[in-house]
């Protein structure tokens, strides 16, 4: 890793005014840590800024398949976040104390500040559409779903 070169990136990068990047080292995937150590440096210098590492997301020796992967997740990164903040906010407003929960690949279930850093926005919608229908919600919740994947604002109805 080299410290200059990474440094330089950081202020091309602040420069452009980026919202999100993606890391992905040639072969991450057996050893990470330099990976690692650049997000790290990266989070450091910008904590506001949404970064993806490869290996965290795909342990596969191609690179082409880590990078697109990480390059995809990246790029989604900051509509998932605006997304989960807004759908969040909005249900608590509508009815005060809920907690969402949204399904994962494994079938498990976790918090949104749990998704937030690597959620996949297809993953996401069909998760929450089918938890709606397997929890047979009432209708005005079903509503506020099909605004918030129709649009990035949810605006709920008092009840």
């Amino acid at each position: 890793l080299d410290p200059a070169s990474l440094n330089a990136a950081i202020e091309e990068l602040a420069k452009a005014d980026v919202a999100a990047v993606s890391i992905c080292f040639l072969h991450a995937y057996a050893n990470p840590s330099h990976e690692r150590r650049a997000g790290e440096i990266l989070r450091a210098a910008n904590p506001e800024l949404f970064v993806t590492l490869s290996h965290e997301l795909v342990r596969e020796y191609r690179e082409y398949e880590r990078t697109s992967t990480a390059v995809v997740n990246a790029y989604t990164m900051p509509l998932v976040d605006r997304y989960l903040s807004t759908l969040d906010r909005d249900l608590d407003r509508a009815w005060p104390g809920t907690r969402l929960s949204l399904m994962v690949s494994n079938g498990g279930i976790c918090s949104p500040e749990t998704a937030r850093p690597s959620t996949d926005v297809t993953e996401l919608r069909w998760a929450t559409r089918r938890q709606a229908a397997a929890m047979k919600l009432r209708p005005a919740l079903r509503r506020v779903l099909r605004k918030a994947f129709a649009r990035p604002r949810v605006t709920v109805p008092r009840p």
